[in-house]
């Protein structure tokens, strides 16, 4: 709270008090300066005073002396006193001599105080004996500080040798007979070895400390057993104090109750090291035994104890005979030992040996379901919910789910809560969810039946009844509850079909999770339009009296006004809340941000954490901007938390581009937060400048305080050095911030020899971070030793930090040769005694392994990696088996770790999950890898048991684990023999399990083998569409639609349509959606049309679902439905419906409009009507001509607002930045325009490629020019780059280039702009302009930048820059500027991103075009050769891309010759990637004379890998077999391999199906192969009904290639029926190519007699509503026109043929022009053509200017015949054609003119 200003005048009055005579109010102006200190304003009046407080230090009165110690010890926090307090160090130490003990007292306490503080820490230093002195003082409380002081002071290096000396002397205080003595001295000892400094002076005296076990003072050895299991957590110490384990163990027996509790939690936390467990096992019997010990304490603390001491394996057979007791004990008398008993017990469940003993205890944790203690209760009922997890005990709990429904109404609100989470855990398992569900809706009086609403859910506890009254509550904590209820009711559950809250997980998380899936409650369904109008009543809660009622209020508000979104791992699940909601909040803001203001600390951080919240939602920013003010103000608070708070919600609030302005002011005070007393503000404040640097604005402000930021490198705390490193790393990554930190870079190294071990490790770890920057490395190199010197520090955590730091280290190849020399002390840390350095060690050699360089030191490494699979800690099997996985994809350690299989399949049944997880995971990458297959084999039923693992995430891994190996021929034989039981699992009662196996199942019905079995299980699947839970029934629609590819199982699965169709009406929100894409998949299916038809009225409603996704999917699902004819009526009446939603709210759904319009305009019968709805929605009528001025109400579709386009430029000028980017999208839109719609409907899928501008809108387009230039220097990194990329789309139009050009310098210069998605989109651009001549002068300038991008940090930009210089190459103008970097462009060959690689191979490509690049090319082949050779495999198979480029150009093969022995090599690469690229290198190399001789040996090779188990390789190995046999050389050899190749036709991938049926056309050129493909004839026909489209295509398009060999031509006569049968295929692009192939063999005189009956077919494809089809039978008809045999069939097709020059579609109106010239040329069609003349010439009046374009081409072209010309002359056409060349296009006059000419040629002009 902030003083009247008129306070500030009073200081000086106050501070005269300092020299009252009365001591009691000198002492009061201490007290009150000191309070008035902590307000920023009144420090500079206080200053003066404070020689007046030291002088005090020399009082009379003790009480004045103890005072001005404890005030100036206060000063001391704020810096602005710390110079004048500096000279009275020396007078405070002087008083540690002082007679009073309680002046001596605080005189310690101050100089503990001032110890924080760097500048004082040389004065402390001398007193530090006097303070040592006093731990033999008289006095308890001045030794008790002074314990305290010393530890303090043990946190600083300055006094670290000093502190040591008095070690033996804390060690003493464990004799003190004080109680607090002691536990001071204890831990003093604990703090004290955290410093690593100090621990060997504390080895020292271990011995002295163990000796105290048996000190005859039962508080001293207590004490030390407390002392030690607390210093245990210090490394060094352990082998010193093992020999005292039996000591300790004989403290069991202690006549002292209490020592013997204590010696049994301390034997407990020594049971967690390695170490100590065989000397600790011979005691667990005597630990056991005080089950029974007469000390209700000992007994409880005993339990406890044997829990912990479960988790140990070792433990467990002794332990299992203590269970009885255990159970005996939940009868006991003391309520807190029964406690401890249900909590034991429920522990304990999660060993299997366990559980026999346990299950007869089950009733009686039920009967603790009535005790009278309300925590026993709650343990009760958590416990239980505990043992469900596990089958054995669930049929006793069932009977028990009456009781626990029932606390739901405890009088107890812990006991209502931990109910239900119980619940919600129970209802995971599926037999119990029915009987909850039914036995919650008998507690509040609902039936099965009933459904609830607002009206009949009164008696549900403290839920939202119909009226709002339960918000005037009187107390406070009903009203907090209510706060409460209403964050629960926006993210309720209904699984139990009740808004059944669920505050221990909602308010964390803001959603109620059961199981793994959230299912949002959606607002306005059945609760929102309450909870609404009870918004009114909680926003008067702002303004109660009770704090904790405003702080929790506003938090509410905050939680509901939120839109979250969670992603699960199968289903995308959005959570909304309605803008109505919001509606309701907007009014509180005032109140809101009038909180800022109040007293209490805790309500203004929620307040301001609520407005970063509400900062979110665009409603609230306008109200949150003026509030800002007042946020900067409380960075100076003087409330820790609100000052940390503060700097936290402006820094969120940043992300806002609207509030920037207003928080750039704020930054300094930001900064000086970096000097904050409390840790957590200095925290808090620099990870919010790690935030905002994201924003350009900020960082002229920011970069001052890069020093203070490495000054947080010493910072007391660990949290705030981690943050600090990791702020300057963030920094790092902006170019404007580099200079200032490379200079404190050698600062920086300094610290890595620190005093303080945490600040060496500190420094690596930041020194690490910043070796991503190159510009930094080498400044770093020259630590590398002293950082691989850390390895042996003694603190484990340093090490843990220095092996990470290391492999960081290892991405930079200048740092490897430096860091080789220590893997062997790295490898060393495999064996360290730490569970922690082992684990890192593990997942750093993974690391290194990635660099060939280390590989021969950790091979000898891999037997110790591979011994770590059985270490006790789970976590270190984790990371072993995870890191074997990685190793595993280095050739060198696969015979090691090839042993170790059976023990990473041993891991599968692991006690712990998350080691079996992490098994199943590496497992799937070490599939990768042949050799380890036939080990792995046996393991595949233990990988089918793992689904029905009670941890989702692992049983997740397990499906995904069989789907992959599934796809291994090898595992295939060992897979078939447990799809039975996966069936079966299709009836499990865990949710999951059912999941998990019907996806399985759906993922193995693609693989032959298997379907028979699966067959079987068709009826079991199809019965899970009605499975209770939601999940279950998404995974099944998804897997009955994988399923229904395969042709055997569709008469099965026809029958469920209807159920499938039945659950798109299914509430819950993400399923519809999953059943919509269901439906668009089976549709491809003929067979099951006939069922899906009756669904698209349903399909047609979900166009108005509430949720957006829904209707996006719907209206795609629509566009698919088109293409099949017997949908198309009825989706002809939803068009209307579907143009309705080009207005829709959401831009998704508007997108996908669009792009369905445009997808349905295809159908000719649809178009009209497409054209009339849209033109009626703008409020045109079917005549009206559009214009600027009639089409203001027109959308902008695709992702465009609602604003209307005027004929004004004003709109450029909007204030915010997404109308702006709009705007400019707009423009954009423009220049593309479709007219197929008669309007300027942007059809951003279609038209961006051939789109062509109105006219009527380049005028106003070119005005805007300008206006779009500023915004090239908007403030908005998207608007900058949505301007550049808009104006090189504009540039196209020749129109607008004139207005553009002023803007390239601009464009030029954005190359250095912050943002990297800005600068990537200005290359491209200035790429786009080069193909301008006019640009090309002011590019060239540039091109220095964009080299320089080359080394830029960014991927994406390196990778663009290269692009751009692969665009500008072809420009000679720009060559010479482009050729120095091609060596920096090679360079890039060896990135570590895969798409700038691939970009490089295809610039080199590009460049070595030229004639100049060539010898600069030439001289890096060398390089690019070693590549071959690099340890990572893309980079190999990169280089052998690039090298087979490379090869058209004669002078780089003799270079490139020697290497064709290393890229054969790579035929073997363990890499399918590198396998996969060689093969096509290799292919491509074979078109060079040079290289085939010394590929021809790898023939045999290349062959093998059709056997590969990666389909890739196999597919390419095909492709690349057919191109070497168009070398007779290479063709004996692959003679052999046809067999091979003809046995892939009925491979599973249609991949691989596809490309072989391509391969076998192509070999089928050549005679040698003939007589092997013959036999594989029939197989290939077999193809043809294929349920795969691509396969069919190909199949027929091969057919066509072997009709060309007479010896295939009688087995392909016999299929033509089969291929004209395909003319009727529901794939439009399947009809279109059987039009072609046919076509092809009408070239044949023996297959015509078969096609002649299919003319009539493939003249009704005229009609066909795809143009692709109507465009293909149009050019076909022509070609079969050339055969005397099909014209008389064809002549009645003539006036179809011509009604296609009215087409909509251009490319059919060009066929029929195409055609009708084609069959001109045959006499018998030209009278039917004559009667048609009249309509043809007609067509000259099109309104369509292409239509006239294509009219007057066909009739220059028909005029050429006598026939055909007489009749055009009669035509009348001059008339015509005076009124073309008077009013039309320049086009259209063209064509006019060639008109004129033909009739010239001919005299009739």
């Amino acid at each position: 709270m902030r003083f009247p200003t008129g306070i500030v005048g009073a200081i000086p009055n106050i501070a005269a008090l300092l020299k009252d005579s009365d001591n009691f109010i000198r002492l009061s102006g201490v007290s009150a300066l000191a309070k008035f200190s902590e307000q920023a304003e009144f420090r500079a009046a206080i200053a003066p005073a404070i020689p007046d407080i030291i002088a005090l230090l020399k009082e009379s009165d003790h009480s004045v002396r103890s005072r001005a110690v404890s005030g100036l010890a206060k000063f001391s926090e704020q810096a602005e006193f710390r110079a004048d307090i500096a000279p009275a160090i020396p007078d405070i130490i002087a008083l540690l001599k002082d007679s009073n003990w309680f002046v001596i007292f605080m005189a310690v306490s101050a100089l503990e105080k001032f110890s924080e503080q760097a500048e004082f820490r040389t004065a402390i230093a001398p007193a530090i004996p006097d303070i040592i002195a006093l731990l033999k003082d008289s006095n308890r409380s001045v030794r008790s500080s002074t314990v305290s002081a010393l530890t303090k002071f043990s946190e600083q290096a300055e006094f670290g040798a000093a502190i040591a000396d008095v070690i033996p002397d804390i060690v003493a205080l464990l004799k003190d007979s004080s109680y607090y003595d002691l536990l001071r001295a204890v831990s003093a000892l604990a703090k004290v070895s955290e410093q690593a400094e100090l621990r060997a002076a504390i080895g020292g005296v271990i011995s002295d400390i163990i000796e105290l076990l048996k000190d005859s003072d039962y508080s001293v050895r207590s004490k030390t057993v407390l002392a030690m299991a607390m210093v245990l957590e210090q490394a060094e110490f352990r082998a010193a104090i093992a020999p005292a384990i039996p000591d300790i163990v004989a403290l069991l027996k202690d006549s002292d109750k209490f020592i013997r509790s204590q010696t049994v939690s301390a034997l407990a936390n020594l049971s967690e090291q390695a170490e100590f467990r065989a000397a600790i096992a011979p005691a667990i019997p005597d630990i056991v035994a005080l089950l029974k010990d007469s000390d209700k304490f000992v007994r409880s603390q005993t339990v406890s104890a044997l829990a912990n001491f479960s988790e140990q394996a070792e433990f467990r057979p002794t332990i299992a005979d203590a269970i009885p007791d255990i159970v005996a004990l939940l009868k006991d008398s003391h309520w807190f030992l029964r406690s401890e008993a249900v909590s034991a017990l429920a522990k304990f469940s999660e060993q299997a040996e366990f559980r026999a003993a346990i299950a007869p205890a089950i009733p009686d944790i039920v009967a603790l379901l009535k005790d009278s203690d309300s925590l026993l209760r709650s343990e009760a009922v958590s416990a239980l919910a505990k043992f469900s997890e596990q089958a054995e005990f669930r049929p006793t709990i069932t009977d028990a789910i009456p009781g626990i429904v029932a606390l739901l109404k405890d009088s107890d609100e812990f006991v209502r809560s931990s109910t239900g989470s119980a619940l919600a855990k129970l209802s995971k398992q599926g037999e119990f969810l029915p009987l909850v569900r039914v036995r919650i809706r008998a507690a509040i009086g609902l039936s099965n039946q009933t459904r609830p609403t607002l009206s009949n859910t009164q008696n549900i506890p403290r839920l939202l009844s119909s009226s709002v009254d339960l918000f005037h509550s009187t107390d406070d904590i009903s009203r907090r509850e209510d706060i409460k209820i209403i964050q629960c009711l926006t993210t309720t559950s209904r699984n139990f079909g009740l808004p059944l809250p669920r505050l221990d997980l909602t308010l964390q998380r803001g959603k109620l999770a059961l199981g793994k899936v959230v299912t949002a409650l959606h607002m306005f369904n059945a609760f929102g339009s309450a909870i609404t109008r009870a918004i009114p009543d909680i926003l008067e809660l702002l303004k109660d009296s009770d704090n904790s009622v405003r702080s929790s209020t506003v938090s509410a508000l905050a939680k509901v006004s939120e839109q979250g979104v969670m992603c699960d791992n199968r289903m995308r699940i959005k959570l909304t809340f309605d803008h109505k909601l919001r509606a309701a909040i907007a009014p509180a803001f005032p109140d809101i941000i009038a909180l800022l203001k109040v007293s209490d600390g805790s309500v203004q951080s929620e307040t301001l954490s609520a407005l970063a919240k509400f900062s979110e939602q665009a409603e609230f920013r306008p109200t949150i901007a003026d509030a800002i003010p007042g946020i900067v103000a409380l960075l100076k608070d003087s409330d820790d938390s609100i000052r940390s708070t503060g700097a936290s919600a402006l820094a969120m609030l940043s992300d806002q581009a609207e509030f920037r302005a207003t928080i750039a002011p704020a930054i300094p005070d930001i900064i000086v937060l970096l000097k904050d007393s409390y840790w957590f503000v200095r925290l808090r404040a620099i990870s919010a400048l790690g935030k905002v640097s994201e924003q350009t604005e900020f960082r002229a402000a920011i970069a001052p305080a890069i020093p203070d930021n490495i000054a947080l490198f010493k910072d007391s705390e660990r949290s705030v050095r981690s943050e600090a490193v990791s702020a300057l790393a963030k920094f790092s990554e902006q170019a404007e911030f580099r200079p200032t930190i490379a200079d404190a870079i050698p600062g920086i190294l300094a610290l890595l020899k620190d005093s303080d071990g945490s600040i060496r490790s500190t420094g690596a770890s930041a020194l690490a971070m910043f070796s991503d920057q190159a510009e930094f490395r080498a400044t770093i190199t020259p630590a590398i030793p002293d950082i691989i010197a850390l390895l042996k520090d003694s603190d484990y955590f340093i090490r843990s930090s220095t092996v990470s730091a290391l492999a960081k280290f290892s991405e930079q190849a200048e740092f490897r040769a430096v860091i080789a020399s220590a893997i062997p002390d790295i490898v060393a840390l495999l064996k360290d005694s730490d569970y922690f350095i082992r684990s890192s060690t593990v997942s750093a050699l993974a690391k290194f392994s990635e660099q060939a360089e280390f590989r021969a030191v950790i091979a000898s490494a891999i037997p110790d990696i591979v011994a770590l699979l059985k270490d006790s800690d789970y976590f270190i099997r984790s990371s072993t088996v995870s890191a074997l996985a990685k190793f595993s994809e280095q050739a060198e350690f696969r015979a090691v770790i090839a042993s170790a299989i059976p023990d990473i399949v041993a891991l599968l049944k692991d006690s712990d999950y998350s080691v079996r997880s992490k098994t199943v995971l590496a497992m799937a990458m070490v599939l990768e890898q042949a050799e380890f297959r036939a080990a792995i084999a046996p393991a595949i039923p233990d990988i089918v048991a793992l689904l029905k693992d009670s941890h989702t995430p692992f049983s997740s891994g397990a499906v995904s684990a069989l789907m992959e190996v599934s796809e291994q021929t090898e595992f295939r034989a060992a897979i078939a023999p447990t799809i039975p039981d996966i069936i079966a699992l299709l009836k499990d009662s865990e949710k999951f399990v059912r999941s998990g196996a019907v996806s399985v199942l759906g993922k193995f019905s693609e693989q032959a083998e298997f379907r028979p079995t699966i067959a079987d299980a068709i009826p079991s699947i199809i019965a899970l569409l009605k499975d209770s839970d939601e999940f279950v029934r998404s995974s099944t629609v998804s897997a009955l639609a994988i399923v229904s590819k395969e042709a055997e199982f569709r008469a099965a699965i026809t029958p469920a349509i209807p159920d499938i169709v039945a659950l798109l009406k299914d509430s819950h929100t993400p399923f519809r959606s999953v059943v919509v894409s269901a439906l668009m998949e089976v549709s491809e299916q003929t067979e099951f049309r006939a069922a899906i038809a009756p669904a698209i009225p349903d399909i047609v409603a979900l166009l108005k679902d509430s949720d957006k996704f829904v209707r996006s999917k719907a209206v795609s699902a629509l566009a698919k439905f088109s293409e099949q004819a017997e949908f198309r009526p009825t989706i002809a009446h939803a068009i209307p419906r579907i143009v309705a939603l080009l207005k829709d709210s959401d831009e998704f759904v508007r997108s996908s409009t669009g792009s369905a319009l445009a997808e349905v305009s295809t159908q000719g019968e649809f178009l009209p009507l497409v054209r009339v709805s849209i033109r009626a929605a703008i409020g045109l009528s079917d005549q009206t001509r559009p214009t600027l001025s009639n089409t203001e109400n027109i959308p902008h579709f695709s992702g465009l607002s609602t604003r209307p386009l005027s004929s004004t430029v004003d709109l450029f000028h909007s204030t915010d930045n997404i109308s702006r980017r709009e705007d400019i999208k707009i423009i954009q839109c423009l220049i593309m325009t479709s007219r197929n719609f008669d309007l300027p409907l942007s059809r951003l899928d279609l038209t961006v490629q051939k789109g062509k501008l109105a006219d009527a809108f380049r005028p106003a387009v070119t005005r805007a020019i300008p206006d779009i230039r500023a915004l090239l220097k908007d403030s908005d990194n998207s608007v900058r780059s949505s301007t550049v990329s808009a104006l090189a789309k504009v540039s196209e139009q020749d129109n607008f280039r004139a207005g553009i050009a002023p803007a390239i310098p601009d464009i030029i210069a954005l190359l250095k702009d912050s943002d990297c998605y800005v600068q990537s989109e200005a290359v491209s651009a200035l790429a786009k302009f080069s193909e301008q001549a006019e640009f090309r002068p002011t590019i060239a300038d540039a091109i220095p930048g964009i080299v320089a991008l080359l080394k830029d940090s960014d991927d994406s930009i390196r990778s663009t820059g290269v692009s751009a210089l692969e665009t500008f190459s072809a420009q000679s103008e720009f060559r010479a500027a482009i050729a120095p970097a091609i060596p920096d462009i090679i360079a890039l060959l060896k990135e570590s991103d895969y798409t700038v690689r691939s970009e490089v191979v295809s610039a080199l490509a590009k460049f070595s075009e030229q004639a100049e690049f060539r010898p600069t090319i030439a001289d890096a082949i060398p390089g690019i050769l070693a590549l071959l050779k690099d340890s990572d495999g893309s980079i190999r198979s990169t280089g052998a891309s690039a090298l087979a480029m490379f090869s058209e150009q004669a002078e780089f093969r003799a270079a490139i010759t020697p290497a064709i022995l290393d890229i054969i090599a790579l035929l073997k690469d363990s890499n399918r990637s590198v396998k996969s690229r060689t093969v096509s290198a290799l292919a491509k190399f074979s078109e060079q004379a040079e290289f085939r001789a010394a590929i021809t040996p790898a023939i045999p090779d290349i062959i093998a890998l059709l056997k590969d188990s990666d389909r890739s390789v196999q597919s390419r190995t095909v492709s690349a077999l057919a191109k070497f046999s168009e070398q007779a050389e290479f063709r004996t050899a692959i003679t052999p391999a046809i067999p091979d190749i003809i046995a892939l036709l009925k491979d599973s991938d249609r991949s691989v199906q596809s490309r072989t049926v391509s391969a076998l056309a192509k070999f089928s050129e050549q005679a040698e192969f003939r007589a092997a493909i013959t036999p594989a004839i029939p197989d290939i026909i077999a193809l043809l009904k294929d349920s795969d489209r691509s396969v069919q295509s190909r199949t027929v398009s091969a057919l066509a290639k072997f009709s060309e060999q007479a010896e295939f031509r009688p087995a392909v006569a016999g299929v033509i029926p089969d291929i004209v049968a395909l003319l009727k295929n529901s794939y439009h692009f399947t009809r279109s190519s059987t039009v072609s192939v046919l076509a092809k063999f009408s070239e044949q005189a023996e297959f015509r007699e078969v096609i002649a009956p299919a003319i009539p077919d493939i003249v009704a494809l005229l009609k066909e509503s795809h143009w692709v089809v109507r465009s293909s039978a149009a050019s076909e008809l022509a070609k079969f026109s050339e055969q005397a045999e099909f014209r008389a069939a064809i002549a009645p097709a003539i006036p179809d043929i011509v009604a296609l020059l009215k087409d909509p579609d251009e490319v059919v109106r060009s066929s029929g022009v195409l055609a009708l010239a084609k069959v001109s040329e045959q006499a018998e069609f030209r009278p039917a053509i004559a009667r048609l003349i009249p309509d043809i010439v007609a067509l000259l009046e099109d309104a369509y200017f292409k239509t006239r374009t294509y009219v007057l081409d066909l009739l220059v072209q028909l005029a050429a015949h006598d026939s055909l010309r007489e009749a055009i002359i009669g035509c009348k056409l001059e008339r015509h054609c005076i009124s073309l060349v008077n009013n039309d296009d320049d086009e259209v006059v063209s064509n006019v003119g060639k008109l004129f000419v033909a009739f010239a040629q001919y005299g009739k002009l």
